[in-house]
């Protein structure tokens, strides 16, 4: 594990800096919380094996879609809308970032926020 996370670092330093945007995938149901608390922090989870205090983002919309479309929470109820966050990531820590631990052969399309994404950071895309 030590060495995924050294080589993202690695990753992240040899093309200079993290994405400008990167996405996540939520509910419509959720966004008036999100707007006041932002992302992250002591929230439910949707994946048994998720983190509490950690927001899973992506590189590209469509695959923060999916893993939304696959939470056991919109299986459950086919009838959330999935809304698209945009994240400026100019507004996070860069030092917080990890590769996503979940997805096996990771090679850097969903990382791992070990913190709150500010509601400054947050910009509704709707669906797609």
């Amino acid at each position: 594990m030590k060495l995924i996370m050294e080589n993202f670092r690695k990753f992240i330093n040899e093309t200079a800096e993290m994405p400008a945007k990167l996405y996540h995938a939520t509910y419509e149901h959720l966004l008036s919380s999100i707007q006041t608390d932002g992302l992250g922090g002591d929230r439910d989870i949707q994946w048994d094996d998720s983190q509490r205090g950690v927001v899973y983002l992506a590189t590209d919309p469509y695959v923060a879609e999916s893993y939304a479309e696959t939470a056991e929470a919109y299986e459950e109820n086919e009838d959330y809308e999935i809304i698209i966050l945009e994240i400026d990531t100019s507004y996070l820590d860069q030092s917080l970032f990890q590769i996503d631990r979940n997805v096996i052969g990771n090679d850097g399309d969903t990382v791992e926020y070990h913190g709150v994404v500010p509601p400054s950071a947050v910009k509704i895309m709707g669906s797609l």
